[in-house]
């Protein structure tokens, strides 16, 4: 077993990486696409990156460990399930509960606490071209 501190450095490091995809795929398919909207990208991704990805790391092993006993299809079913449940929570804690709308209701609001000034231009830095 690791100790926690490298278990939890660890998952964020794994986290960042995953969230260094979105800003990579979007230079990827547009690659005029400035550095500001790179990093604004990227800040977007990392923040959603973390909050999905440390909920699903923590519970996703405990939802398999219960479902271990189970028939195989049955247990790949629940775990898709699960999985998918996983990631929905995580994204609707990550987007504040905005649903597109901008309201901010959930425990984190993405661009009042972390990036004020991204929440007030309302773009979507993703299909930006």
């Amino acid at each position: 077993m690791q100790p926690k501190s490298r278990q939890i450095l660890r998952i964020l490091w794994i986290n960042t990486v995953a969230a260094v995809m979105a800003p990579l795929l979007v230079w990827v398919l547009s690659p005029r696409t400035t550095v500001a909207s790179l990093l604004e990208t990227f800040a977007f991704a990392f923040l959603h990156a973390q909050i999905i990805g440390t909920l699903a790391s923590y519970s996703i092993t405990k939802i398999e460990r219960l479902l271990d006993r189970l028939h195989p299809v049955v247990d790949w079913f629940l775990f898709i399930v699960s999985s998918a449940a996983v990631g929905a929570l995580g994204a609707v804690c990550a987007d504040g509960g905005r649903g597109g709308r901008g309201h901010g209701r959930g425990p984190v609001s993405t661009g009042a606490c972390v990036l004020p000034g991204l929440r007030a231009r309302g773009e979507n830095v993703i299909y930006r071209s």
